[in-house]
């Protein structure tokens, strides 16, 4: 049985530091929560998302994948009504694919509590309405990307 642990849990710690001591407490994996390493993925460069996953891989560690994807930028909720901020994360969600492609990590957990609560004055269908919206425009993304991979561009 392969086990993971969450960076957030060493918050402030650099990122080569909680794959040197995941390793050594026998952990096979670590999942990471953006918001803790940038306050937009889209600021980490193609170089430094390299070095995360080399000191990833020099310590055996694998990226599972993300978690608390839509804390920062602040503002976003997978349900806001406003279309433009509806654009501001399929952007953003688009552009967590790819970094966590570029970990390696292959999965993406929409489990930021605060970014998906119905927030006051919005109605709660329509709340639920526009997640559903944005996670299948996620999953007509992600099929872009998979066929993107499989064609080896």
């Amino acid at each position: 049985m392969k086990t993971a642990i969450c960076n957030e849990l060493f918050q402030g710690w650099p990122i080569e530091k909680i794959f040197e001591y995941a390793a050594q407490l026998r952990y096979d994996r670590v999942e990471i929560a953006p918001y803790t390493l940038a306050d937009s993925v889209t600021e980490i460069s193609a170089r430094g998302r390299s070095a995360i996953r080399r000191a990833a891989e020099a310590k055996g560690i694998e990226i599972v994948g993300f978690h608390w994807l839509l804390v920062k930028p602040e503002g976003l909720y997978i349900n806001h009504p406003d279309e433009i901020t509806q654009i501001r994360i399929q952007e953003y969600m688009e552009a967590l694919i790819h970094f966590c492609a570029d970990l390696g990590g292959k999965v993406l957990i929409q489990g930021s509590p605060h970014q998906r609560t119905v927030q006051e004055g919005w109605e709660y269908q329509e709340a639920w309405d526009h997640a559903k919206e944005i996670l299948l425009r996620m999953r007509r993304s992600l099929k872009r990307f998979s066929n993107i991979l499989d064609s080896g561009i």
